[in-house]
């Protein structure tokens, strides 16, 4: 018995469909890895972007948008976990920890503040027509202020490093830290896709 033409010709654009989505999304996934590696963590930052492949596509400051996005996301975490420590019952009370903390969860706050304006740069740039000069400014103004939000990052590890503890103590202050470090990376690794946004505009 003949085949259904109808059958075969739905079976053919399928097929043809599935091989254009998987190309785009091979393409996709190329893009971030080539632009990963003007990053310091490029491991740490193809890892982080890649499930992102259908957002970013093979567009820069999508990329960089997603990046930050990343970062946000880190940065949230670590300060809900210096917010919770300071309320953890092997910390509780000890006033010098628990300021160390606070100064933290603040610092974090700023840092995701500053990153929430960046991201907000990089919109309002897509949604007009903007010429070389102003083009430049802005990219100027999310560097910075990106920039802050590593310095932010940074003066939190500072305060913790500082932090002399035993037992409980020692296994809580390496889950914050270790959450401070992820958000700075992914933050810088943020930065140095911003900065290539700069050199290409």
């Amino acid at each position: 018995m003949a085949k259904n033409p109808l059958v075969f010709i739905c079976f053919f654009l399928l097929s043809l469909t599935s091989t254009i989505v998987e190309s785009k999304s091979t393409s996709s996934s190329s893009f971030i890895k080539a632009s990963c590696k003007v990053t310091q963590y490029p491991t740490l930052c193809e890892r982080t972007l890649s499930p992102y492949t259908a957002t970013v596509k093979q567009n820069p400051r999508e990329l960089a948008q997603t990046a930050l996005r990343v970062g946000l996301s880190r940065a949230q975490t670590a300060k809900r976990l210096a917010t919770k420590l300071t309320k953890s019952k092997g910390l509780k009370g000890n006033e010098y920890i628990n300021n160390v903390l606070k100064d933290c969860s603040g610092q974090m706050s700023d840092s995701m503040d500053r990153i929430k304006q960046s991201r907000l740069e990089l919109k309002l740039m897509a949604s007009k027509v903007l010429t070389t000069q102003e083009y430049l400014w802005s990219i100027s103004n999310v560097q910075t202020w990106v920039s802050a939000a590593l310095t932010d990052q940074t003066s939190c590890l500072d305060g913790l490093s500082d932090w002399v503890v035993l037992n409980r103590g020692a296994v809580l202050k390496a889950q914050i830290m270790n959450r401070i470090v992820d958000a700075q990376q992914t933050t810088s690794n943020a930065l140095a896709l911003i900065n290539q946004l700069a050199v290409k505009p």
